[in-house]
């Protein structure tokens, strides 16, 4: 966002974005009308809630694709290693969402391949929605990747499903509609296409006038649509990477309330929801929140057990990388020798 749109909460004091006596097991970074947002590990919180809470969860988590964060974050883990943090993520999402709630995962084809096979005998399947991601950029040799991929399942029956329209598409151009329809235009809806599970018209913010922190950040449209056609108003919703807080900014605007986890800088989420929402922070109203939580900040055993494994994994993730170091160093030191001597030979020839 511009210099000239820096807004208030630069000058607001920490204390001032929670509402007193919040109720919480763990300290919130700041706090809403309806919502409440921690800035911690999202195994961490996920131990705080009580089961089938939650009526919809929005996960957008990192891709393992080595990027820098520029916050003193990265997503470089062996492939076993982020496996296993998956698994415990979801395993506590699964926990918390009430019977019938809906489960969105927004990933790369690579990792969402993984998580549904994971989820297939946990959960009840209902799409993958290809999600169009133009402007990318050809990786080795493989084919342009052009679309991301939208996990969507439930835990049992749908509670809620509703059916979403979409604007009939139209030339940016000249302004005429794309298409005829086959000549039955005229049986169309005047609300609009029916959504299918094929979305290309959700491409990532990237211009630094819609966006609130560096990374490429989800066009609203994406949680909007999951939110809308899997709650109603009044539901609870769960985002367990808030990233630069699109998720938060839907809730608000739709009236669903909403619990936010981020382990990185969360001025960004500050900014946005103020920004394009005009939150009300440090307060909270009713006790709809609160009671999603445990009375004390015991971790579940849930939790507890999966961070155990994740731990595990990322021990033993590092110590194959160590391992593999000194290897490497001695093989290269091997092939310089056999190299050196090899030239000598043939300088003695």
């Amino acid at each position: 966002m511009k210099a000239t749109q820096q807004l208030d909460f630069l000058n607001t004091k920490p204390s001032k974005l929670v509402a007193t006596n919040h109720g919480f097991p763990r300290e919130p970074y700041l706090t809403t009308n309806t919502g409440v947002l921690f800035n911690a590990d999202c195994l961490d919180i996920f131990g705080t809630i009580k089961s089938e809470t939650v009526h919809c969860i929005f996960a957008d988590p990192p891709f393992n694709l080595g990027k820098e964060y520029k916050n003193g974050l990265s997503d470089q883990l062996e492939q076993e290693a982020y496996l296993d943090w998956t698994k415990s993520w979801l395993s506590e999402a699964i926990r918390v969402l009430v019977p019938g709630g809906s489960l969105f995962v927004y990933n790369i084809p690579k990792w969402l391949i993984h998580i549904s096979g994971f989820l297939m005998d946990k959960m009840a399947f209902r799409h993958w929605i290809a999600i169009t991601m133009k402007n990318t950029y050809p990786r080795g040799n493989n084919l342009y990747p052009a679309h991301y991929g939208l996990l969507y399942f439930t835990k049992g029956i749908p509670r809620v499903f509703h059916k979403l329209r979409v604007p009939i598409p139209v030339c940016r151009h000249c302004g005429k509609e794309i298409k005829d329809y086959g000549g039955h235009r005229d049986k169309l809806n005047d609300a609009g296409l029916n959504l299918t599970d094929f979305w290309e018209d959700t491409s990532p913010v990237r211009h630094n006038k819609f966006k609130t922190r560096v990374s490429n950040e989800l066009k609203p449209m994406i949680p909007e649509r999951a939110i809308l056609m899997s709650t109603n108003p009044d539901d609870i919703v769960l985002d367990p990477f808030g990233g630069g807080g699109t998720t938060f900014q839907i809730a608000e605007k739709n009236r669903r309330y909403w619990i936010g986890m981020e382990i990185g800088p969360c001025e960004p989420i500050v900014e946005r929801l103020q920004y394009f929402v005009n939150a009300k922070f440090g307060h909270l109203s009713g006790d709809e929140l609160r009671a999603c939580f445990v009375s004390d900040a015991t971790t579940s055993e849930a939790t507890a057990q999966s961070q155990t494994t994740l731990t595990y994994a990322i021990r033993e993730a590092r110590k194959k990388i160590a391992e593999r170091k000194p290897k490497l160093k001695k093989k290269r030191i091997l092939r310089s020798k056999k190299q050196v001597a090899e030239a000598k030979t043939k300088k003695k020839k």
